[in-house]
């Protein structure tokens, strides 16, 4: 009996033990969160009423632990109270899904938009390039048919002009037959020089247009080559100068790129070093030929009276020509062909100049396939 009663107090005494032992080490004021313990059906301690301070009807967390105490189960909850939820129930999480969502949003209608402006930029930028292309074929068509229409038309003014010269030559005759010599009628002989000078003037003129209008058709790029050194000594011998007034420096002694354009603008300012010097023996003219960098940097420089600084542009437009009197007639197209010459070829061409100092004009052009280049130096 004695022993029943023991085990009955322990009973009836167990959950004040465990309330102090709560209140104790776990007071209310010191967490977040309430709960209960229950041994089956019998409640041993509960937090759970609606009286309690800080009670929340929809915890945020909850949980339940089953404890083995001295072979009994334990059935422990845990729920939330309202400091927990004031503490952590804010909407952040809330607000970032929703943030991120719209910039996914944002971020796939940017991207969709640059897809299609990526689209219509390839179908205008196709439509432009046909557009450009059909406009090059024209421009080209149209180009050829100026420059055919040009050379027919120069060509074709050659028989007027030698008719001319013709018809001249016939009146000479004539007149002799009836006013006798003219050397003794100085006017009239004056008069039919000066028609064969335009005659002569006319067939220059006529011949720089024909070669103007054919820079650029007769291009090759490789399919011949010619010798810089053999270049200056047909200048030499086209010229009649003498061989030490031409002086050639160079570092490679083939053209291969386009060689009779290269002829032609060498040819042009070698001539006008020399036609225009004031005194034609004591012309000097030093050729500069450098290969560097995949092309040509090419210098020719004479010793004339040079050209002033305003001119240096307006020198190789066609028909223009810085002639004063008493100076070689000249049709303006020389330097003009040049120019054309180079800048077909991606290049350009300048000239370093003032007067009474020379000039020196220089231009790159092309290296060509398969140039051979060793050092080279030769007066003509």
């Amino acid at each position: 009996m004695g022993e029943r009663q023991e085990k009955f107090s322990g009973v009836v005494y167990a959950p004040f033990v465990v309330r102090n032992l709560v209140e104790g080490l776990l007071s209310k004021d010191r967490r977040d969160v309430r709960f209960s313990i229950r041994d089956g059906d019998q409640v041993i301690y509960d937090e759970f009423g609606t009286d309690e301070p800080l009670y929340d009807a929809d915890p945020m967390f909850s949980n339940t632990v089953e404890l083995e105490m001295y072979g009994r189960t334990w059935v422990v909850e845990i729920k939330t109270n309202l400091a927990f939820r004031n503490q952590n129930g804010y909407d952040q999480p809330t607000l970032i899904l929703v943030g991120g969502l719209v910039i996914e949003i944002l971020v796939i209608s940017m991207l969709a938009m640059m897809a299609r402006s990526n689209l219509k930029a390839h179908t205008y930028a196709h439509h432009l390039t046909e557009e450009l292309r059909a406009k090059t074929e024209h421009l080209e068509y149209a180009n050829s048919e100026i420059e055919q229409f040009v050379y027919i038309a120069s060509h074709d003014l050659k028989t007027p002009a030698r008719g001319i010269g013709f018809l001249a030559d016939v009146i000479e005759e004539d007149l002799e037959e009836i006013i006798g010599p003219l050397e003794d009628h100085a006017e009239i002989k004056t008069q039919l020089n000066m028609i064969r000078e335009r005659v002569g003037r006319m067939n220059d003129l006529t011949k720089g247009i024909m070669e103007f209008s054919r820079v650029g058709s007769d291009c090759d790029e490789g399919e011949t080559q010619v010798s810089i050194a053999t270049i200056v000594d047909d200048c030499v011998a086209d010229f009649e100068v003498d061989p030490s007034q031409i002086h050639l420096t160079s570092n490679i002694d083939t053209i291969h790129f386009d060689s009779q354009s290269f002829r032609r603008v060498l040819e042009n300012l070698i001539g006008n070093a020399f036609k225009y010097h004031p005194n034609r023996h004591a012309a000097r003219v030093d050729l500069t030929v450098e290969a560097a960098d995949q092309r040509l940097k090419i210098s020719v420089r004479d010793n004339g009276n040079g050209i002033a600084p305003e001119f240096h542009d307006r020198i190789f437009e066609v028909f223009q020509t810085l002639r004063k009197a008493g100076e070689p007639e000249s049709t303006g197209i020389g330097l003009a062909i040049v120019k054309k010459a180079v800048t077909r070829h991606g290049y350009d061409i300048c000239v370093k100049s003032s007067p009474g100092n020379g000039a020196d004009f220089i231009f790159h052009w092309p290296i060509g396939r398969g140039a051979e280049g060793r050092p080279l130096q030769k007066v003509a």
